[in-house]
């Protein structure tokens, strides 16, 4: 006996404008089923080859839609130093049961991740102002001191360098900041066993009526902690009662901080903080039928 594997990969991007930029993926995996027994006959070749152009029995079916934002805070008056950027990730997951146990409904499964990076290239900032932008590039150029010197300016710099400026220690000290960077990301997910509708299109059926299982919510991120009531009172959750899978529910966030520091030249620090917050829910649901 034969095992025929059909799958069918999806990939759109398209890009709204220069600072929005969209794009969509998706995978189906099929089985084309065979009659019990031996191939014998002309009947059987042709419940194949029916499969075979129906695109198969659905198994697994996922896709991603993205949507990435870079925004324009740069453009807003003195906000030159900074940058933006803003991104939407939305999946779903459908998996079929297995054929000896269709009655247990499929598993179906969403994600949302809504990501910000943000950076402040501080150089910029410190050269908007008078004082700091003297500091910074005398913090440069002396780099290029030390060697080549005549004794008479060896001199100099050892007096100058005995006389301390409180003022411009300060400002020396602020712009060895020299650049900051945050990544905060946060990510939610809702697996749901026990889901009778089959996969169609972008895994749901009856696509575009008000009978679609599930919503257009769901099959792009979209998290409701009531949405196993909610399915079960759309009559989309199995009624039989040996399942015993939960539903479940993630949520975690994550914040990255990163800042280079320059308190001497050519020497830089690079700092990092994170901070990860998670926690997971889940629980057991289940139909009955009532008469």
């Amino acid at each position: 006996r034969q095992m025929c594997i059909r799958d069918r990969l999806y990939d759109v991007k398209y890009d709204l404008s220069r600072a929005i930029k969209l794009d969509f993926n998706a995978t189906t995996n099929a089985r084309i089923d065979e009659p019990e027994g031996a191939i014998i006959n002309q009947e059987q070749r042709d419940t194949i080859w029916d499969n075979f152009w129906s695109f198969g029995r659905p198994v697994t079916y996922n896709h991603t839609a993205n949507v990435t934002w870079n925004t324009p805070i740069n453009k807003l008056p003195g906000l030159d130093f900074t940058s933006l950027n803003v991104r939407y990730s939305g999946a779903y997951n459908w998996n079929s049961s297995s054929l000896a146990a269709d009655s247990l409904g499929n598993i179906i499964q969403n994600s949302k991740n809504l990501q910000y990076n943000g950076q402040l290239n501080l150089t910029t900032l410190y050269n908007k102002v008078p004082f700091l932008r003297q500091a910074n590039s005398s913090r440069g150029g002396n780099r290029n001191r030390g060697r080549g010197n005549n004794p008479s300016e060896t001199n100099t710099n050892n007096n100058n360098a005995a006389e301390f400026n409180p003022a411009k220690f300060l400002a020396g000290l602020i712009t060895s900041v020299k650049s900051v960077s945050v990544m905060y990301s946060e990510n939610q997910g809702t697996r749901l066993p026990g889901f009778l509708p089959d996969h169609q299109v972008l895994g749901a059926s009856e696509f575009a009526s008000p009978q679609m299982a599930p919503n257009f919510g769901f099959l792009f991120g979209a998290q409701n902690p009531n949405f196993g009531p909610y399915a079960a009172g759309e009559g989309w959750l199995t009624l039989d009662s040996t399942l015993n899978q939960q539903i479940s529910f993630t949520n975690s966030k994550t914040l990255n901080l990163r800042g280079t520091v320059e308190p001497l030249p050519s020497f830089r620090i690079e700092l990092t903080a994170n901070r990860t917050y998670s926690e997971n829910f889940s629980e057991f649901f289940s139909c009955l039928l009532y008469t």
